[in-house]
Parts: C-alpha cells; sequence; structure tokens
C-alpha cells in the first residue's frame, strides 16, 4: 500500500469542485465542511481542500492544508471503504477557529464524519 499522495489524488479543477459543492453529500463538524460526492470511476478517492482567508494567514491556512492532506494519506484505505471501486471525490473546506489544530484533532474529527455516511 502506497502512502504517497498523487496528484491523481487531487482534484486540481474548479469544475470538479463545483460538481462536489452541487452534488454531494454535506457533512459538518466544528471546524470543517465534508463534501463527498460520488467520483468519476477512477478506483481511487480524489481530496480538494479549500481554507479561506477567514482562517487566518497564509501561514496558518498552509498548515491547515498540510493536517489534512496528511489525514488523507495515512487514512486513505479506511475513508468510505464501500465506495474504493468507483472512488469519491472529497472536499474539505475549513471553518473559522481551526489554526491552532493539531493532526490528532484533525483525525477525530474527520473519522468521525465517515460512519454519518
Amino acid at each position: 500500500m502506497s502512502y504517497g499522495f498523487s496528484k491523481k489524488e487531487r482534484l486540481l479543477k474548479r469544475s470538479d469542485f463545483a460538481r462536489v459543492s452541487k452534488l454531494g453529500t454535506r457533512l459538518s463538524t466544528k471546524h470543517f465542511l465534508v463534501l463527498v460526492a460520488s467520483g468519476p470511476g477512477l478506483g481511487h478517492h480524489r481530496l480538494g481542500i479549500t481554507v479561506g482567508r477567514h482562517v487566518g494567514g497564509a501561514v496558518f491556512r498552509n498548515r491547515i492544508k498540510r493536517l489534512v492532506r496528511e489525514y488523507f494519506r495515512l487514512n486513505k484505505r479506511e475513508i468510505l471503504p464501500d465506495s474504493i471501486s468507483t472512488g469519491a471525490d472529497i472536499v474539505v473546506i475549513a471553518k473559522a477557529g481551526c489554526p491552532y489544530l493539531k493532526l490528532d484533532d484533525v483525525t477525530g474529527e474527520l473519522e468521525a464524519c465517515w460512519p454519518k455516511l
């Protein structure tokens, strides 16, 4: 099993973000809004992260993105295991008040989302 986070596992196009936003299931935690939509059948999940300026300066925004990417990188096989064959597109939107989270905090919040789907 690869623990990398390659370019094919990322949502990069605005149209993909818009599709997930329009068609996806919304889950909310204290610090994140998670949108999940069925993927285009690639056989793996793709992740997109949005962190706005309301979270803080560039240092804080980049830190949150790194933490979410690290969570996804380490847990990508356990996230939505039923849809592994088709893959899912996942967008994580950070809410205000999350710049000081640790990896354990991010992991706890995001892991609580998956059983709700």
